[in-house]
């Protein structure tokens, strides 16, 4: 079994005690539901290696929504 050194221990410990990192972290578990159904629907896509154009353009959307979302706030 892998064991982490102490140093890694202690800089992890570090990094998720400061406030960004902790609020990142909240919302990634509260938003888990979400971002699995969003990897359901992309797997769905048909996107043979080299061919991943419908599944980018899909993301590409997504990502133009979520930026849109920001700019109204």
């Amino acid at each position: 079994m892998y064991q982490v050194s102490e140093r890694v221990k202690k800089q992890f410990e570090y990094t998720m005690s400061i406030p960004c990192v902790k609020e990142a972290m909240k919302f990634i578990q509260e938003d888990e539901r979400n971002t699995i159904e969003e990897q359901k629907e992309l797997v769905l896509i048909e996107a043979p290696t080299g061919e991943e154009e419908k599944r980018a353009a899909v993301m590409l959307l997504a990502f133009e929504e979520e930026a849109a979302k920001d700019r109204r706030y």
